[in-house]
């Protein structure tokens, strides 16, 4: 049995949860959609595109109606819950291992919408329950397709600058979180990491003891896209017998002393 459930089962299990929790408040989110009024009018947009977010403000009021039919809106609120996770596991690269850690988001939105109470009467912002969502949903997708974005011509430094621009009006504080991130990973990026130019993804090979080499073969990989998704960072493939038993220090010894010649042998096999 594995150690770790993957992401799906994780995924059914929150819905199944949001699902109860949600539906259980039948009568509350009947109230919500009460309190957002949509109308279908070129003024009721242009209304809500006054204020900075205000597309996430329209299409969540939208989305509100359907709580008309407690059940129904529920559905749509946890279909974006998984889209959010799916996302949030591709922005990040997270493995299965890890990929509880896409919970986290969703469980936060889940809370502040069963936690309201009298909050409900109190905001004024319309589509609310549906904001917190459809902007996280958008941080992570531009966030995942920052990382795809190849790094030349300029694109990411574009990109972030665009994000800013009409970021902003339409998503708000979503869309400068969504900038800032873009900043901190490009700069972590560009000063964290070890880059080489490869076009493509790593191979071994079996070399006998005449120097003559099997075919190669890609590392495998429990996620068969994951070198697809980091073609320009590697690390250096260390191949060990045994945990380090070397002190920190007698190793800062070795490398201040004096160096010692090696003689490199290389052996090539004959191919015709």
């Amino acid at each position: 049995m594995k150690r770790y459930l993957p992401i799906a089962v994780w995924a059914v299990a929150l819905s199944v949860i949001a699902g109860a929790l949600l539906f259980l408040e039948s009568d509350f989110l009947w109230k919500v959609q009460e309190g957002n009024l949509f109308l279908e009018t070129s003024l009721f947009f242009r209304e809500q595109m006054v204020v900075p977010g205000g597309l996430l403000s329209w299409i969540g009021t939208f989305l509100t109606q359907f709580f008309y039919v407690p059940w129904l809106g529920t559905l749509l609120l946890c279909l974006l819950w998984l889209l959010l996770m799916w996302l949030v596991k591709r922005a990040f690269l997270l493995s299965a291992e890890w990929s509880a850690l896409s919970l986290v988001p969703v469980g936060l939105l889940l809370l502040t919408i069963v936690d309201m109470g009298y909050w409900l009467y109190m905001l004024k912002l319309q589509g609310h329950v549906f904001v917190g969502t459809l902007g996280t949903v958008a941080v992570a997708a531009l966030l995942w397709a920052f990382r795809v974005l190849p790094d030349r011509y300029w694109l990411r430094p574009l990109s972030i600058v665009m994000t800013a621009v009409v970021g902003y009006p339409l998503l708000g504080i979503y869309g400068l979180a969504a900038t800032l991130l873009m900043g901190i990973w490009s700069w972590r990026l560009e000063n964290g990491t070890l880059w080489k130019k490869m076009g493509y993804s790593p191979f071994f090979a079996h070399i006998d003891k005449d120097g003559k080499w099997g075919k190669p073969f890609e590392l495998p990989q429990q996620d068969p896209d994951y070198p697809r998704q980091l073609l320009r960072s590697y690390n250096i493939p260390e191949f060990m017998r045994g945990p380090v038993t070397i002190d920190p220090h007698t190793f800062a010894d070795v490398l201040k002393g004096e160096g010692e010649p090696v003689k490199y042998v290389q052996q090539l096999s004959n191919r015709q």
